[in-house]
């Protein structure tokens, strides 16, 4: 069962974007002959479809990442491994007030998002998935961000200050971890992560 976050809620819904330091090459994991190889995208590559979204409001909400083509389509994760909303890209970039605060790494630019109502599903924080056609996405929303064939899993989780997001590939904390991002809040919070969830 998914842990609950123990913190006060906040005004804005936050959804991570990735940015990786350095370019990787991607992992091509051998196959039968007659099979295509599946390439797996490197760390640097989810910078593209990972994000950060926030909001003063959940009908205004603000992406924080790489710059979205309008009517591009964001599906929100919280715990586990199915979206808790749809949402889209408006086109328009959000004032820097409205952006994401505290995040780390920051993120390059932000972008408006549309979708109210699937917006005001989204209680606290979560990850943000671009989807972009690059990797499978099933009918419910799970996707499968490395090619493994495995539907990953979202998890949020704090520690003294803030909270960790993370996305996996197989089960959180056995798995293995593709995506790291915090979010400080600035105030005292009951620690819940796991060493696996708050590791650099």
């Amino acid at each position: 069962m998914p842990r609950p976050l123990r913190w006060q809620p906040l005004a804005a819904l936050v959804v991570i974007a990735a940015s990786c330091a350095r370019v990787q090459t991607p992992t091509v994991t051998p196959t039968a002959a007659s099979e295509k190889p599946i390439v797996r995208p490197a760390p640097a590559e989810l910078s593209s479809v990972l994000g950060v979204v926030s909001t003063p409001s959940p009908s205004t909400p603000c992406f924080a990442g790489a710059e979205l083509p309008r009517r591009a389509q964001v599906l929100v994760f919280e715990d586990g491994d199915q979206p808790v909303a749809r949402l889209r890209a408006s086109g328009l970039h959000c004032s820097e007030e409205r952006g994401p605060r505290h995040l780390e790494p920051p993120a390059p630019t932000a972008s408006a998002l549309s979708g109210s109502r699937d917006a005001m599903a989204v209680a606290t924080l979560g990850v943000g998935v671009v989807v972009d056609g690059t990797f499978p996405v099933a009918a419910d929303g799970r996707v499968d961000l490395d090619g493994d064939g495995r539907f990953e899993s979202f998890m949020s989780c704090t520690s003294s200050e803030g909270v960790h997001l993370t996305v996996w590939s197989g089960p959180v904390n056995d798995g293995t971890r593709l995506w790291h991002r915090y979010v400080y809040l600035g105030s005292d919070t009951e620690p819940t992560c796991s060493a696996a969830e708050m590791a650099p």
